[in-house]
C-alpha cells in the first residue's frame, strides 16, 4: 500500500521543520544532532513502516542538510573564511565516505541501521556536552598534520556521518581544527556539508525505493519530508540566528544534547526488536557455519526405466 499523507500528516512535518530550523539557527551543524531522530519518530506517524523508516530517516536528513547549508543558516560560514585548498583535497575523501556508507546501509536490516543511527548520535551528543561544560579545547593550536591522515579520517568520518544521519561538518570541525585556526576549520568543514550531502543525497536517488512507499519516495528519499521540513527549517534558522547572541552556548549545547538523547528515547530500540535481531543473526550465522554438516546428503539418482525401451532393447542390451 501507498503511503499517502492528509493535512494532519503535512502539519507535523511543518512543525518538525521548524524546531530543527530552530536549533539549526541557535547551535549551527550542531542543531543537525535532532534531525534523523525526530525523521525516526515523524515517519511512522506519516505512514512509512518501520523497516523502512530508520533508512529513509538518515537518508532524508542527509537530503534536508542541503539547503540549510546552502541558507548558511549557521551564521559562521563565510566565504572568505573558507580554505578552498582543503575542500578540493578533502571533498573528494568525503563524498567516498558518503558513498561506502550507502552501500554498507543497502545491505543491512532496518534495525541495524537505527542502531547506527542511535549510538552515534547519542556519542555525538555526549561530546556536545562535554565541549559545553569545558571538556574540550576550544583553542587548539594548529599544526600541519600528514595530509594522507587527513584523508583517511575525511572518509571515515563522512561515512560515519552518512550513516548517522548527521552533518559532515560536525565531525570534520574538530580534525581540521589540527590544521586551521578555529573560524576557518568551522567554515571549511561547513562547506564540506555540501559535496557530502549533495553525494549522498544522489546516491539515495538511484537506490530502490522501499516497496511499500509509492510515489511519496525517489530512491530511499521520503519526499513529503524533504519538501517540508526542509523548507520550513530554512525559515526558522535565520530567525532563530537572532536569539544566538542571547542564548549562552554552554547550555543550549546541553540543552540539545539532552533534546537529541530524549527524541532517542522515545524512538526507542525496543528490547524485543533488539532481542530478536540478535536471535535471527545467531540463527543466520549458525546456519552458515554448521548448514552443510546437518544438512543430510541427496540420495543417490534411481534411473527412470521406460517399459517401451525395455521391450525393444536386445536382451544383451538390458543386461
Amino acid at each position: 500500500m501507498d503511503v499517502t499523507l492528509d493535512p494532519s500528516a503535512w502539519g507535523l512535518l511543518i512543525l518538525t521543520g521548524g524546531v530543527v530550523g530552530l536549533c539549526f539557527g541557535l547551535l549551527g551543524q550542531a542543531g543537525g544532532l535532532a534531525l534523523a531522530p525526530a525523521l525516526l519518530i515523524v515517519l511512522p506517524l506519516c505512514g512509512v513502516t518501520a523497516e523502512a523508516a530508520p533508512r529513509l530517516a538518515v537518508t532524508t536528513a542527509l537530503a534536508i542538510l542541503i539547503p540549510v547549508t546552502i541558507g548558511q543558516a549557521e551564521g559562521r560560514l563565510s566565504w572568505k573564511a573558507i580554505d578552498w585548498d582543503f575542500i578540493l583535497l578533502l571533498a573528494p575523501g568525503a563524498a567516498v565516505g558518503a558513498v561506502i556508507a550507502a552501500m554498507v546501509a543497502d545491505n543491512l536490516d532496518g534495525r541495524i541501521v537505527a542502531l547506527f543511527l542511535g549510538s552515534g548520535s547519542i556519542l555525538l551528543a555526549l561530546r556536545l556536552s562535554r565541549r559545553a561544560g569545558g571538556g574540550d579545547r576550544d583553542h587548539v593550536e594548529p599544526r600541519n598534520p600528514s595530509l594522507l591522515a587527513l584523508t583517511l579520517k575525511t572518509v571515515v568520518g563522512g561515512a560515519f556521518a552518512a550513516l548517522t544521519g548527521v552533518s559532515a561538518g560536525l565531525i570534520l570541525a574538530r580534525w581540521l581544527a589540527k590544521a586551521l585556526p578555529s573560524a576557518q576549520a568551522a567554515a571549511t568543514a561547513s562547506a564540506l556539508t555540501l559535496p557530502f550531502a549533495f553525494t549522498a543525497s544522489v546516491g539515495a536517488l538511484l537506490a530502490p525505493a522501499p516497496l511499500t512507499c509509492g510515489p511519496a519516495c525517489a530512491g530511499v528519499l521520503f519526499l513529503p519530508a524533504l519538501a517540508a521540513i526542509g523548507m520550513s527549517a530554512v525559515l526558522i534558522a535565520p530567525l532563530a540566528l537572532r536569539l544566538r547572541p542571547f542564548l549562552p552556548s554552554a547550555p543550549a549545547s546541553r540543552s540539545l544534547a539532552v533534546f537529541a538523547i530524549a527524541l532517542l528515547c522515545t524512538v526507542g530500540l525496543r528490547p524485543q526488536s533488539l532481542g530478536s535481531l540478535l536471535a535471527e543473526t545467531r540463527e543466520s550465522a549458525l546456519d552458515l557455519v554448521l548448514g552443510s554438516l546437518c544438512e543430510p546428503q541427496p540420495a543417490p539418482a534411481v534411473p527412470i526405466f521406460d517399459r517401451k525401451t525395455l521391450a525393444l532393447a536386445p536382451i544383451s542390451e538390458a543386461r
